[in-house]
């Protein structure tokens, strides 16, 4: 009889001892509380996560992707519109030309053409030297200067500098501006502005 009771006291030790195996985690949809051992098997909310998006989804643990965001600034090109990114995008006009002394001075060291980066970007065209002008207006598409619509995001105004290059990348004339979004960054050269950056 005591070798019949033996085996079975192993048997209830060892089930005694086997933890009750679920999901452990309490962030997830079949949380088991009387888990003791976990299984693997958690489950989640899936759904967006980001807080300032319009679906946000409180209960969402796994982000799907699924997040959309709303441009709510007036000045910004994209405001009101429905995107899959928290951004708010602003633009603004560029015009950048030379005046007659400006003009005269490039002609003197032979140079025919500036190309001008905005930044870490390169404007399209070019400058012809031989082009000036007294004034230009940000709609005008007279020949010989540069106009540019850059874009940017996150503020109503961003910082550029303006480097003008000659043909061998030269660098002639370099300045920082303020742009101001919907804005129109004017920037007329003349040969004191030219020497006066040469010489520094």
């Amino acid at each position: 009889m005591k070798y019949l009771f033996l085996p079975l006291l192993l048997v209830l030790m060892v089930s005694s001892c086997k933890k009750e195996e679920g999901c452990t985690d309490s962030t997830a949809i079949n949380y088991d509380v009387s888990a003791e051992s976990d299984d693997g098997s958690c489950a989640y909310t899936i759904g967006c996560t980001g807080e300032a998006a319009m679906n946000y989804n409180l209960e969402a643990v796994n982000d799907d992707g699924s997040c959309l965001y709303k441009c709510t600034d007036s000045q910004a090109v994209n405001y009101n519109d429905t995107t899959a990114y928290d951004v708010c995008e602003y633009e603004s006009s560029i015009v950048i030309w030379l005046d007659e002394t400006a003009s005269q001075y490039f002609a003197s060291l032979s140079i025919a053409l500036l190309s001008v980066s905005a930044g870490n970007e390169q404007i399209p065209g070019a400058i012809a030297t031989e082009i000036f002008y007294n004034d230009v207006e940000c709609a005008d598409t007279n020949p010989g200067l540069i106009h540019y619509i850059y874009q940017w995001e996150d503020s109503q105004t961003t910082t550029l500098t303006f480097t003008l290059y000659d043909g061998a990348l030269n660098i002639m004339f370099q300045s920082t501006e303020d742009v101001l979004a919907n804005g129109c960054a004017k920037l007329l050269l003349t040969r004191d502005k030219i020497e006066e950056y040469l010489g520094s």
